[in-house]
Formats: C-alpha cells, structure tokens, sequence
C-alpha cells in the first residue's frame, strides 16, 4: 500500500506535465499543433508523452 501511495502523486505529476507540453505545443505553431494532433490520436500514451518531451525540448532549442 505504501508503494501505490507514492506512485500516485508521481502519475498525476506525469500526466500533468504532460498536459502542460501539449499546451506549450498547441501554442508553438500549426505545423506542430498538427504533428501533436495526428501524434495523439496514433500513438499509445506513453510515446505521446515521450514524443511531446522530445519536441519540447527541440523547440526550446530553436528558440534560443
């Protein structure tokens, strides 16, 4: 019981974050917003949530 107790904050802080990139994504541009879109429906979650990492961090790069 303890486990599953500290695992759960742990998957909402995940799918948190998760909401977060995609928002951060939906604001980027179109051409991202699509990618992410098509990604989304495709993809099982957890490569969602590592595709949207990847792509966040490639786009703060570009920024900078």
């Amino acid at each position: 019981m303890k486990l599953q107790k500290l695992a759960e904050p742990i998957s909402t802080g995940l799918s948190q974050g998760r909401f977060v990139f995609q928002v951060d994504l939906l604001k980027a541009s179109t051409r991202y917003k699509t990618i992410l879109s098509v990604g989304t429906k495709i993809l099982p979650t957890y490569l969602n949530f590592h595709f949207q990492l990847i792509a966040t961090v490639h786009l703060i790069q570009v920024r900078e």
